[in-house]
């Protein structure tokens, strides 16, 4: 069976936690009740209890039978709830600072996910999270964290309760944070042992290669960057993806992201963008440590764009965060290459089941292929079909959660992005199937599917760009003589064969003398002497140039 690598989420508990955690767009710093003292008054914290909706011992079951498929098991389930800690946290002063506290528990969980209707923070407000044993702390989110006031999500706190804690400040108006969504973990052991489980099953020593191992990551340290993983709520569950960051012609930093377009469509139903989560920097710091990086920063929100379905299409979806990130957060725009000639090597980098960051190697060429899964096909040729190799540090695959990754070429620009496959630890030479750039880029019959129009809106001859990093905007690429063409005589004609649509095609003496002209391949040349003649072209992918002989 085909798998396809959207991975229902799991809550990855991890044995460190720094103290405070500033990953969203937040500001440190400790909550007040962390530093009360015995004589200073604070309230009895108000404790709401969510029981998930969903039959659990059920869902167990049906991760059994999952696992037996080779799916990975559902972990998480998301509860409505309608929580307004306004009105239903415990105000108190603690200090000189008005407090306050709303408690949620949701027993057994292995971790919880908060969704909001609503996060508006006034200037000079803060909200810390933190777990029951006040290990894991988030914060402070302020008035900068999330300017809109809409719908908003807090990352993962692990454990079974949580607690919003509330630094108002004087003469200002009350926040409006109100709770829509819980989101408990509630099978994490399951899964651990699941992934585990394919770890030992390696045919090699080891399987997944941490990006930050040596030698496979050395040459890839600026793209690994931009690659981030996704948490994605649809209904009521929360899946797990992989993708990019994308430069485009201005090299502006616009937010563009790429991913896959199965990662946003579930059973009918379509992921709530505005509150799903971007996780960059999720990775080990050294080479098979599973020592997580201090300097994992989160985005929160998105908006589609472009999307190119599996069936009749590539697999593919261009996003633009709701939010410009932060240069700080030291990211990286990755470059693409819209060519459709196969590269001679490359890697892919990716978020397997979840997991810290993780690359995976290609030696040989990828193959063209129409992707067909359960009798559903692709557009023709719209694929690469990718078999990976072993490495030093391992035989590194995919897994349920790298949907969308990327795939690079040997000049480290996207090519692809990961629609699923048949590698695993067991099968680590299965080939894997990546929707094609090529195809994103402007070949869906429907010009509003196209990539390009928001990758390169003024439609400059450019075919493929390098990547930029956070910290300085780059200057407008207007395009060079990217393309290959292959202009042949065959009788009288002259024919040009290019991957893109033609729309100018001029052809020279060597003297320099324009012979023709024409919008359409091929041109009649009847009346021509023999010799050589120099043809150029303007296409939707760039210009290309070439020598012909008539003979």
């Amino acid at each position: 069976m085909t798998k396809k690598y959207r991975f229902i989420v799991f809550c990855c508990i991890l044995s460190l936690f720094p103290f405070v955690v500033q990953a969203q767009i937040s500001f440190g710093g400790i909550p007040p009740s962390f530093s009360a003292t015995r004589s200073q008054a604070v309230a009895r914290v108000s404790m709401k209890t969510v029981i998930p909706n969903e039959n659990i011992a059920e869902l167990r079951k049906q991760d059994v039978v999952a696992k037996h498929n080779g799916v990975p098991p559902i972990v998480a389930v998301l509860t409505p709830v309608r929580l307004d800690l306004v009105t239903e946290g415990n105000w108190s002063k603690i200090g000189q600072d008005s407090v306050c506290q709303l408690s949620i528990k949701s027993p057994d969980a292995q971790g919880i996910i908060l969704y909001y209707e609503k996060f508006e923070i006034p200037a000079g407000g803060k909200l810390y999270l933190y777990n029951g044993s006040k290990t894991q702390v988030l914060g402070a989110y302020t008035s900068q964290t999330h300017s809109g006031g809409g719908r908003f999500s807090t990352e993962i706190v692990y454990g079974d309760s949580l607690t919003l804690e509330y630094v108002h400040p004087n003469g200002q108006a009350k926040p409006e944070i109100v709770i829509s969504k819980v989101g408990y973990c509630y099978n994490l052991a399951e899964t651990i042992s699941y992934r585990n489980s394919l770890l030992r099953a390696s045919s090699s020593s080891n399987c997944y290669v941490d990006v930050n191992c040596s030698p496979e990551g050395d040459n890839w340290q600026q793209q690994k960057k931009g690659v981030a993983k996704l948490i994605v709520p649809i209904g009521n569950l929360a899946y797990l993806c992989s993708g990019s960051l994308v430069n485009n012609v201005y090299q502006d930093h616009t937010p563009y992201f790429l991913s896959a377009h199965h990662c946003f469509e579930e059973n009918g139903q379509t992921a709530d963008f505005s509150t799903m989560q971007f996780y960059f920097h999720y990775e080990a710091t050294t080479c098979g440590t599973g020592t997580l990086s201090s300097n994992m920063k989160t985005m929160i929100g998105a908006d589609m764009l472009v999307d190119s379905p599996i069936i009749g299409g590539s697999d593919g979806a261009l996003l633009r965060l709701k939010t410009a990130i932060p240069a700080d957060y030291d990211v990286f725009y990755n470059g693409w290459d819209t060519s459709t000639t196969p590269p001679t090597s490359g890697v892919a980098i990716h978020h397997p089941s979840g997991d810290i960051k993780k690359i995976s190697t290609y030696k040989t060429e990828p193959t063209t292929i129409t992707f067909v899964d359960d009798g559903n096909a692709s557009a023709t040729d719209a694929h690469w079909q990718v078999v990976y190799t072993s490495t030093p540090n391992g035989f590194s695959v995919t897994a349920g959660g790298s949907s969308g990754s990327p795939l690079f070429n040997q000049d480290g620009r996207i090519v692809g992005t990961l629609t699923g496959g048949e590698s695993f630890c067991t099968s680590p030479t299965a080939p894997d199937y990546y929707g094609k750039f090529y195809y994103h880029w402007n070949k869906a019959t429907d010009p509003n599917r196209w990539m390009s129009k928001y990758l390169n809106p003024p439609g400059y001859p450019v075919a493929k760009i390098n990547g930029i990093d956070g910290y300085t905007k780059g200057d407008t690429i207007k395009g060079e003589d990217f393309i290959n063409i292959a202009p042949v005589f065959f009788g009288n004609y002259l024919y040009v064969s290019t991957s893109f649509i033609l729309s100018e095609m001029s052809v020279y003496s060597v003297s320099g003398r324009l012979m023709a002209r024409s919008g359409t391949s091929p041109i009649n040349t009847r009346s021509w002497a023999r010799g050589v003649y120099i043809v150029t072209v303007t296409t939707s992918g760039g210009k290309g140039k070439a020598k012909v002989v008539k003979k």
